[in-house]
């Protein structure tokens, strides 16, 4: 008696789920080219002024903010296709925010002896805890943690079957790729 009202209800859900999905999708894409339109038109202008030396810092930090957004549109698309969440592309975006802050603030470094000690000392800790954080989030990545690599043929959506199939054919993770291995993977 319920079934056909619960089936209703769950579609429904799904279809409100792929609109916002694809509401987010347009927005980071939007906000995406945006920043890449501001970052090249400053290239453009400190370029032309002579003052790049002095404003790359402020690009690498606009090129990595671009990077970000861009991993969160592939994290969109990801829900969007799978119709659930994976830790994979948060742990990326997680790593890019991380060292994104931490270029940032080795670029402010030189400056930093002539402020306080107090602000000194924090910005310190604070580089101290972000690299902490860049080895939890390498070391928690389930790539690294399983130390595999997944058959590249192997496509989530076939469900259990595709996932004895990638345990049985899964290949030694060789090190000297990282990340780059990773986020290839995920694509």
């Amino acid at each position: 008696m319920f079934q056909p009202v619960r089936l209703l209800v769950v579609r429904g859900l799904a279809a409100v789920e792929d609109i916002v999905y694809i509401g987010l999708g347009i927005l980071l894409t939007l906000a995406g080219f945006t920043l890449l339109y501001s970052a090249l038109r400053a290239f453009i202008t400190a370029l032309t002024t002579g003052a790049l030396t002095g404003q790359i810092v402020n690009l690498l930090d606009q090129l990595l903010l671009i990077l970000l957004v861009i991993e969160l549109l592939y994290t969109v698309q990801v829900s969007f296709r799978e119709h659930g969440l994976m830790a994979e592309p948060f742990l990326v975006v997680a790593l890019i925010a991380v060292i994104r802050r931490v270029l940032v603030l080795t670029a402010e470094l030189p400056k930093l002896p002539q402020a306080e000690e107090v602000q000194f000392r924090h910005s310190i800790y604070e580089l101290a805890l972000l690299t902490l954080m860049v080895l939890v989030l390498v070391g928690t990545h389930p790539e690294y943690g399983r130390g595999t690599e997944i058959d590249p043929a192997w496509d989530c959506s076939f469900g259990a079957a595709s996932l004895s199939h990638a345990a049985t054919t899964a290949k030694p993770f060789p090190p000297d790729r990282g990340i780059i291995r990773t986020v290839e993977n995920l694509r």
